[in-house]
Parts: structure tokens; C-alpha cells; sequence
């Protein structure tokens, strides 16, 4: 069922890699031959090979602090002002401070 859930997926969106993650993969990697298998047998593209992610049964917690970290990517400046950090050293930088 995995292994043709990820088929589908990999036919729909083509990606360079496939690399799964979560528990049903990690907590029993004895099933990832058969996931493999359904893997191979659902796709209708070239074969290609199934990686499970190195983050292993913590790939949660990886996604999370992606997400939380995409403001700061997105728009560092502004992440900056709203934290107050740039007003800070916008201060010690002030014409009034140099003299």
C-alpha cells in the first residue's frame, strides 16, 4: 500500500529524488524491500531507487524547525525588525552616536 501511495506520488510530481520519512518507515525498515517492490511494480517510469531520510523517527521534528525557520529565510531583514535586533543596532550606528 506504501509502496503504491509513493508510486503515485513519484509519477505525478516526476522528482530527481525519493526519499520517504516518518515512522512507517522508520520503525520497520524489514518492510522496505516489499515497499520497494510495490514501489517498482506501481510506477509507470523508469525505475529509480527509494531512500528512507536520515533523519530517522525524528523527521517531525526536523520538519518543524524547517517551518519555523522559513520566516527568517524568507525575509531576514524584517524577521530582524520585528525581534527589535535591527533597531538596536541601528542606534549605535545613528550620526548623533558618532560624534
Amino acid at each position: 500500500m506504501l509502496g503504491g501511495a509513493v508510486a503515485l506520488l513519484r509519477d505525478l510530481l516526476n522528482p530527481d529524488e525519493v526519499v520517504v520519512g516518518g515512522q512507517a518507515f522508520t520503525e520497520y525498515p524489514e518492510a522496505m524491500e516489499q515497499v520497494e517492490a510495490a514501489f517498482t511494480a506501481g510506477s509507470v517510469l523508469a525505475p529509480r531507487d527509494i531512500r528512507v531520510t536520515v533523519f530517522g523517527n525524528r523527521v517531525q521534528e526536523a520538519g518543524a524547525g524547517i517551518v519555523s525557520l522559513s520566516g527568517l529565510y524568507a525575509d531576514p531583514l524584517g524577521a530582524l525588525r520585528r525581534s527589535g535586533a535591527l533597531d538596536a543596532r541601528l542606534q549605535d550606528t545613528a550620526p548623533e552616536a558618532l560624534a
